[in-house]
């Protein structure tokens, strides 16, 4: 695996947003989300490692008061973020929610609650990174007028960066995809670079290492001010 390629989405006749990826991602105040119930095994070394990103660079803790629904919507709509780590179960294919809809406290989160305008300014301005480190939160589903799905919902308003794997991941492999791609990242690895490094650190002699779809620019760097 030499090749170090990333995916975009490009602007079509009902696309809503950004049309090109950011060349530079902030990372300034980050929010993690992480409900506790779920019951993941790594789920705080997870959140404890993220936020322990932060450390040294006068950066700060944008996370919501809460793991529930009305917390992280709140939290969209206000803006205060640059960066969304979420770590959670996704839904799988055939259920009641679509596929990688985000478990929280008290319901789901789904890519259709991101048409409000308050989120998508924010979005359109600040150009975050989302890393939802979940089952299936990479996958495109189909709509009644287009194609679905995280990367869909965020690419087209404005995201920087969006990464989830396509199917299931195990516990400790999602730990060492999130552990490596930020250690690189951080250390000024444009997002390729880092992406190559984590998908080779997850893997464990099964086809989870290449579950996670990245979508970004491959250059991109995070801003050189937030060290």
């Amino acid at each position: 695996m030499s090749l170090r390629l990333l995916r975009w989405l490009r602007r079509d006749a009902v696309s809503r947003g950004y049309a090109g990826p950011a060349a530079v991602l902030p990372f300034q105040a980050v929010a993690c989300v992480a409900p506790t119930h779920t019951g993941l095994s790594l789920l705080e070394t997870e959140r404890g490692f993220v936020l322990g990103l932060l450390a040294g660079r006068a950066g700060r803790d944008a996370s919501p008061s809460s793991t529930g629904r009305r917390a992280l919507l709140a939290l969209l709509r206000a803006g205060g973020y640059d960066w969304l780590h979420v770590v959670t179960h996704g839904s799988a294919p055939g259920g009641e929610y679509p596929a990688g809809a985000i478990e929280l406290d008290d319901g789901v989160l789904l890519p259709d609650d991101l048409f409000d305008p308050e989120m998508e300014a924010h979005i359109g301005a600040v150009h975050p990174g989302f890393v939802l480190n979940l089952c299936h939160g990479g996958r495109q589903v189909w709509g009644l007028t287009h194609l679905g799905g995280w990367a869909n919902a965020l690419v087209s308003a404005g995201a920087g960066l969006v990464a989830a794997p396509l199917w299931e991941v195990t516990d400790s492999q999602a730990l060492a995809f999130a552990q490596a791609f930020y250690t690189r990242l951080l250390a000024g690895a444009p997002v390729a670079a880092a992406v190559h490094a984590a998908r080779l650190a997850a893997r464990n002699g099964d086809p989870t290492w290449l579950a996670y779809s990245v979508y970004a620019h491959p250059n991109a760097r995070v801003q050189a001010g937030c060290k």
